[in-house]
């Protein structure tokens, strides 16, 4: 979730809206009702406001991307595993066409700086060794 944040806004929890994108997340109407309609507690998803509230509060949009990740996550780079990257390009290109690459995006460009690397250690460094004993 902290990629997605930061690839989406380098994760300003004061941007408010850009051309119909809102908060950190930078999540649509559209995304957010495909999501569930998600809330802040004790709110109304019919209330005017309640999308802009709920999108801009950080838990909340975590809310509606982890939700969004749930009913439309797939393997959308082909590699046999659903995995950030895949939800990084479904959070992106959206759930018709998440197979679409990232690069040359800005969002890209940031998720690829703090995305997650499954890489073993280096295995030629052998075990840790004692000092002075």
């Amino acid at each position: 979730m902290r990629c997605l944040c930061h690839a989406a806004s380098s994760c300003n929890l004061t941007l408010g809206c850009v051309d119909g994108y809102c908060g950190p997340f930078q999540l649509s109407r559209g995304y957010w009702r495909d999501a569930g309609l998600h809330v802040l507690p004790d709110d109304n998803p019919s209330r005017d406001g309640a999308f802009l509230d709920c999108a801009q509060d950080y838990s909340c949009a975590q809310r509606i991307v982890e939700e969004y990740i749930i009913r439309f996550g797939s393997d959308c780079n082909g590699d046999s595993v659903s995995d950030c990257d895949d939800f990084a390009m479904l959070h992106f290109n959206l759930k018709d066409d998440c197979t679409a690459s990232l690069d040359g995006t800005n969002f890209g460009r940031r998720y690829s700086t703090c995305r997650p690397t499954s890489d073993p250690p280096d295995s030629d460094d052998g075990p840790p060794r004692r000092i002075n004993g």
